[in-house]
């Protein structure tokens, strides 16, 4: 067992594809999109690598068992104030259940006082089996929507317009990350400066606001989310704003990772004939946090 660095993503990266892939064969379910196909670790590692690379270069905790000098397994963590979280727990299909998992998880998912600990699961029932006996419960399930974008959503099924609602471009200025931080404290109870400036490097971000008051934010791109409105109404007026622009965009799907417990968001995409994939997940924490009727989550969902 040893700590990872920057420089160990594209090592670690085949043992996620690898264990995602052989989890989605195990539930007849497609997992990551042509994760399956041979070949095509190079070119899902090049589409992946910004991800990964912020996940390693802000990682609190980073482990990686190694075995004759081959890495077989890792764990990663971030911490954002009084919050870590694990953002991968992933081991070779064929060790799998030799015990080196438990090992990481308890270096990657470590408890200390004043902390809570929290992570989205798959359903690897042998992986939550290990996040239960961490102390780690499960509050609600994750579902991802999906659809092709139309440019104009509100008008398309449903009937809003509110054009008291104003969108502007979201960088990572400090007026900016000081919005969102007031939006983070009031919905997840943390703020996470550094998310946010990778976030808004990698996609359209905006700040919603009515009369110069701060409603919420939210990303778009080939991967979307997360989004966040401190009035749960306003949620339908963001996701009618994002699909148009990714409609702008010429994305051919616009998706957002829903937790089911935010009836204002799912209420809307079905109405609007969004589709539900097959693979869900779940959220897990050691206590009840968050506004998550409030929130939509990262996609794809390593971290909040």
């Amino acid at each position: 067992m040893r700590s990872g660095t920057m420089a160990d993503s594209a090592l670690v990266f085949p043992i996620f594809l690898r264990s995602i892939v052989e989890l989605g064969e195990r539930l007849g379910v497609e997992t990551i999109t042509g994760g399956a196909e041979p070949g095509k670790t190079a070119s899902l590692w090049e589409r992946r690598r910004p991800l990964f690379d912020h996940m390693a270069a802000t990682a609190d905790r980073f482990f990686i068992a190694d075995v004759d000098g081959r890495a077989i397994g890792y764990a990663r963590s971030t911490r954002r104030a009084g919050l870590r979280e694990l953002t991968e727990f992933f081991v070779e299909p064929s060790v799998q259940s030799g015990g080196c998992g438990r090992r990481l998880l308890e270096l990657a998912l470590a408890t200390e006082e004043g902390v809570w600990r929290c992570l989205i699961a798959t359903p690897d029932v042998r992986a939550v089996a290990l996040y239960l006996r961490q102390g780690l419960c499960a509050r609600f399930p994750i579902y991802y929507f999906s659809r092709v974008p139309r440019a104009s959503p509100a008008d398309a099924g449903s009937s809003l317009t509110h054009p008291e609602v104003q969108f502007a471009a979201l960088d990572a200025s400090p007026p900016n990350l000081s919005a969102l931080a007031e939006v983070d404290r009031a919905i997840l109870g943390h703020t996470r400066d550094e998310d946010h400036r990778w976030l808004a490097s990698q996609r359209e971000g905006f700040v919603a606001r009515r009369d110069g008051r701060v409603l919420g934010y939210g990303y778009v791109a080939e991967h979307s989310g997360p989004f966040a409105a401190l009035d749960a109404a306003d949620l339908p007026i963001f996701l009618a704003h994002a699909e148009a622009r990714a409609a702008a965009r010429g994305l051919p799907e616009f998706g957002v990772d829903v937790p089911l417990v935010n009836r204002a968001a799912f209420t809307w995409l079905l109405g609007n004939r969004y589709r539900v994939a097959d693979f869900a997940t779940q959220f897990m924490s050691d206590e009840p946090f968050g506004r998550f009727e409030n929130y939509l989550v990262t996609t794809p969902s390593f971290f909040l």
